[in-house]
């Protein structure tokens, strides 16, 4: 279905308005912009079947006069055509449109408030009262308390129940929705804001598996920053509310799922009460220097589900590859205390260098077989295995998978990284030892969230999502 805005369009800082009209294609996820005219937005004149490329470009902001007031953001130069010798057509597509507004700039702009929609929400936040009851509910917009984030970020919920009629004067049915207002006591730019936003997405890609991205219904931006208005603009404590159109964000996912089977997610509202639940969000904003390794656990989850992208063996290895980066640099960051067992080394290598017979060639394992001074992969991962012993005991039938694991995982990633491989498909071997690499670096980053290993157990009997790697690692 297409929404469309007809009116003049131009640049902010310039005086002469384009006719066109603005297109919102929701079927297609696509917005873009028809100009009709025989100038370029920049006020110079088009030349007839010959388009400059100076003019072609990518303008941050393009201001209308429709029967709203629009701003325009990140519109980008698709084509051009020539109607008549006097009047040419010029598509834009378009990120980002504010109604109601003007804005002269919006690299300073400083957000205060934004709403947002993402999929899951209720699942994730309520738990059994996500079960909801419409008996007898009344239109209303219910917030929750302030969830503290950081110290410049709150979130708050927002439970809307509104009426939709069904058909013209055959009554009508209670619907339901859940977002989020992400609140900036001091503001914040935009760029940072959508850092935000992606950031909240992770989480929820990570304890449900699933793409989460998001739609953002509105911002909130102080009055004395917007050029211009609307005089119906809803204005409040100093701040405009302008309603947000953008389809970037959430192009591949479905905002509007609402249900996902608590089994089916790593924590929620179902497994945790509301101040675990809000202290694990806490976390997960303030483990900044962890976010490379979240990043690299979530994206051994995207196996191209529901597109034409075939993942490859080449693919596969890369993402052991990132698995084992994630659990060498959990080690590091924590940087546990490195324990030098000298002795046994000692003793070791020289029952070793007792079994060799040739002097020169004993010589040279006793001058070059050295105690590291640093730890090995083996050594980092043999640590995470001691670190979370207690919860990899509870697996059927790993024991012996576990004994091999360290040498082998480091020997397949030497032998990747190095191009040491004669051909790109590994085995079921590395099928295995991928798995059992994504789990523990599951558990790192759920103990990173302060998540006991008692804690770990208690997802493990319950998620369905783990129970299935943990079958693949112990199957024959």
């Amino acid at each position: 279905m297409n929404k469309e805005y007809k009116g003049d369009w131009y640049l902010p800082k310039n005086k002469d308005k384009i006719s066109g009209k603005l297109i919102i294609n929701s079927e297609l996820k696509k917005i873009t912009l028809e100009l009709y005219t025989n100038i370029y937005l920049t006020e110079e004149p088009i030349i007839y079947n010959k388009f400059e490329t100076t003019n072609q470009r990518q303008f941050e902001l393009i201001t209308g006069e429709t029967s709203k007031k629009i701003t325009l953001f990140n519109c980008i130069f698709r084509s051009a055509s020539s109607i008549g010798k006097h009047l040419h057509k010029l598509t834009y597509e378009v990120e980002f449109v504010f109604l109601n507004i003007h804005l002269s700039k919006i690299t300073d702009l400083k957000i205060h408030k934004v709403e947002v929609k993402y999929p899951y929400l209720s699942t994730f936040f309520d738990g059994w009262e996500s079960i909801k009851d419409f008996d007898d509910k009344a239109e209303s917009n219910i917030k929750s308390k302030p969830i503290s984030v950081t110290e410049k970020l709150e979130l708050i919920l927002v439970d809307r129940y509104y009426k939709k009629i069904t058909k013209l004067g055959e009554g009508f049915e209670m619907k339901y929705s859940k977002s989020i207002v992400f609140q900036y006591s001091n503001g914040e730019t935009f760029n940072h804001v959508i850092r935000n936003l992606y950031k909240f997405s992770k989480l929820l890609s990570f304890t449900t598996k699933e793409i989460a991205y998001f739609d953002l219904k509105s911002i909130f931006i102080p009055l004395e920053q917007i050029k211009n208005h609307d005089k119906y603009c809803l204005i409040s404590n100093g701040l405009c509310q302008t309603s947000v159109i953008n389809f970037s964000h959430h192009r591949h996912s479905e905002i509007d799922k609402t249900f996902l089977h608590q089994n089916f997610m790593l924590f929620s509202k179902w497994t945790f009460d509301e101040k675990e639940l809000n202290h694990l969000i806490k976390m997960w904003f303030n483990n900044i220097q962890l976010i490379p390794i979240y990043d690299f656990y979530i994206d051994s989850n995207n196996w191209f589900k529901g597109k034409s992208v075939i993942l490859s063996n080449v693919m596969f290895n890369n993402k052991f590859l990132n698995l084992i980066q994630g659990l060498e640099s959990y080690y590091d960051i924590k940087d546990p205390d490195f324990m030098k067992d000298n002795d046994t080394f000692t003793k070791n290598r020289q029952k070793l260098t007792n079994e060799i017979k040739d002097v020169e060639l004993k010589k040279w394992a006793l001058k070059n077989i050295k105690f590291p001074k640093t730890p090995t992969l083996i050594h980092k991962l043999d640590f995470l295995i001691t670190k979370f012993n207690g919860v990899i005991k509870l697996i059927n039938g790993i024991d012996s998978f576990i004994e091999k694991y360290s040498i082998e995982a480091t020997r397949y990633r030497h032998e990747l990284s190095h191009g040491r491989i004669e051909m790109t498909y590994q085995g079921k071997e590395l099928d295995k030892i991928y798995s059992f690499s994504k789990v523990l670096l599951c558990f790192c980053i759920l103990e990173s969230l302060n998540i006991s290993n008692n804690g770990i157990k208690k997802i493990c009997s319950s998620n369905e999502y783990l129970k299935r790697e943990f079958k693949k690692i112990t199957s024959p």
